[in-house]
């Protein structure tokens, strides 16, 4: 599926592996083509449901930093405050939580 690598032809005939299927830092994320930033936060959205401010909490930005990372990619911004439950307290969070910490001490 879309969350593993992703190789993309570089104009000079390089290929670039980008690693979508694990934490990243937010310089690493920054330097993704647009169309994987995109790739890689529906991912994660669609996978553990998590809230902007969470994400922006993991990739230690910045709210307004990541919000404006994501309206610029025109994929709408998912906020806490709008979900029906407390998504911290929910299952989705531990799973989140324990794959981003887990995921990003495997080096």
């Amino acid at each position: 599926g879309a969350m593993n690598d992703m190789n993309q032809k570089q104009s000079n005939g390089e290929v670039k592996t980008y690693q979508l299927g694990k934490p990243m830092s937010w310089e690493d994320f920054c330097d993704l083509p647009d169309d994987l930033k995109k790739i890689y936060i529906k991912e994660l959205r669609k996978k553990f449901n998590v809230p902007d401010e969470e994400l922006a909490a993991a990739f230690g930005v910045e709210d307004n930093e990541f919000r404006k990372c994501v309206s610029n990619l025109g994929i709408g911004s998912r906020k806490a405050s709008l979900y029906s439950t407390n998504w911290y307290e929910t299952e989705d969070h531990d799973k989140f939580k324990s794959w981003w910490i887990i995921a990003k001490e495997v080096k």
